[in-house]
């Protein structure tokens, strides 16, 4: 039996037939092809149908794009009403709060201290007058009662009188009592709904706390899985750097030692070929010939150098020379410039002092520049010297190191200090605590002091109604 037949497959030709099949499928028939075709058609022809202005699928397109719009419009619309619902609540949680704040501080208590008393001494005052108005309705009252009486009693009648003075006094008593009872209501009534704003600002208050740490406290969350994952990520980051960095390692090993094997042949082979070289007799002759030859162009350059060296310090001493010539001469034209011009001030100064004159006033002869105040010649810069200036007498002593940074301070702006807001809720409350008084002395103290304690006055911190 041949070796070729030990390790072959025998098939049948059904069997070949079906793999051949089952490796490169047979392609569709055309009826199928025709039929996808259509259908294809048909999907495309349907969307186009409902691009069309006039048909029915376009109209129920058009109106499920407008009903999605409308849709998502109002779902933006109440996501921004919630947002501004939200910001409102927000803004008048803290508002509340600032105002139970400021009303547990001292100034607040001030205040409301001063609204009580004023209301106190006004409702005095209506008490007062009421008082008043009630004694001068009995008084009358009495009169018209004393006449009537008189007409039935006799006028000196002392039981008659004790009885009348003893109704009017239970009727004063009961009256008395009344408003008493109606006092202790009204203030009863003003304590319970006190209590109950207090409550309710100590709830709404302990929320917005709750709220507050809430929100710190996933703020913090957040932030610390930020920070493990940062950390998580530079860990990741650095391991793969140092894997990257030992695999760098040791392709660059097997580089150097590739390159140095390569470096290490080409270098014995050079050498074997420079001992092969060097050992003939002709080698030898070109060595000895192109060092001759190096060392003619050595001296050569050298010879040029020296002379070139040479010529610029013969140029140098050439120059050095004409510049000290020059500046000989030029000191020799000074002096004798200086001479002429002395010669000419002395002359000018003798022809000037001969020419006198005598004014009426004095006998004694003076010169030109003494009555002029000048000299009479041309050159007048030579011989005319400037008077000496006075200078202006220091009235003014100088300024104080202390004083002039404080003039510096205040002109520099203000240092952000975070009080702006408290000054500005405290004006705001003054403000309306003075429109409620109607005796506004001891408000006005309140404001007063506040401004005294924080150094400031009516014009950095006006307050209305004062």
């Amino acid at each position: 039996m041949p070796y070729y037949y030990k390790h072959s497959m025998w098939l049948g030709r059904n069997e070949w037939e079906r793999l051949k099949t089952q490796a490169d499928p047979p392609p569709p028939s055309p009826r199928l092809q025709e039929d996808l075709y259509l259908k294809d058609l048909i999907e495309k022809s349907q969307k186009w149908i409902k691009t069309w202005p006039d048909s029915v699928e376009s109209h129920v397109t058009q109106a499920q794009k407008r009903a999605d719009k409308d849709h998502h419009k109002e779902i933006a619309e109440v996501h921004a009403f919630f947002k501004q619902r939200k910001r409102d609540d927000t803004r008048q949680a803290l508002a509340k709060a600032r105002q139970l704040i400021f009303e547990g501080s001292s100034c607040g208590k001030q205040l409301l201290s001063a609204l009580v008393a004023s209301k106190v001494i006004e409702e005095r005052e209506a008490q007062i007058a009421f008082k008043k108005e009630l004694e001068k309705n009995q008084l009358e009252s009495e009169k018209k009662k004393d006449h009537r009486e008189l007409y039935f009693f006799k006028k000196d009648n002392p039981i008659e009188q004790e009885k009348l003075r003893k109704k009017k006094n239970v009727l004063f008593a009961l009256e008395n009592k009344e408003m008493h009872e109606a006092q202790n209501t009204k203030i009863k009534k003003d304590k319970e709904e006190e209590t109950r704003l207090e409550k309710e600002d100590a709830a709404l208050t302990q929320g917005l706390l709750d709220y507050e740490n809430q929100e710190e406290k996933l703020f913090r969350k957040c932030q610390e899985d930020q920070i493990k994952k940062y950390e998580q990520d530079i860990l990741d980051f650095k391991e793969a750097k140092k894997k990257r960095e030992i695999e760098n390692d040791k392709k660059i090993e097997q580089a150097k030692k590739e390159t140095d094997c390569r470096l290490l042949k080409i270098k014995n082979l050079q050498q074997k070929y420079n001992t092969v070289k060097l050992e003939s007799e002709a080698r030898k002759m070109n060595y000895k010939l192109i060092e001759k030859i190096e060392k003619e162009k050595r001296k050569r350059f050298e010879d040029f150098v020296e002379k070139g060296v040479k010529r610029q310090e013969n140029e140098a001493m050439k120059k050095e020379q004409d510049e000290l010539t020059k500046q000989k001469n030029k000191r020799e034209a000074k002096d004798a410039l200086r001479k002429q011009q002395l010669l000419a001030i002395v002359e000018e100064k003798s022809r000037c002092d001969r020419i006198c004159s005598c004014d009426r006033q004095c006998v004694i002869a003076r010169s030109y520049i003494e009555r002029h105040g000048k000299p009479c010649g041309k050159n007048k810069l030579l011989t005319h010297e400037p008077e000496p200036k006075h200078e202006k007498l220091q009235f003014l002593s100088k300024e104080k190191p202390l004083t002039a940074a404080l003039r510096r301070r205040e002109k520099e702006p203000s240092p952000f200090s975070g009080t702006s807001g408290a000054h500005a809720q405290f004006a705001a409350q003054a403000a309306r605590t003075l429109a409620d008084c109607k005796h506004k002395t001891m408000a006005r103290r309140v404001v007063d002091e506040y401004r005294r304690i924080n150094f400031l006055n009516d014009t950095t911190l006006p307050v209305k109604n004062y």
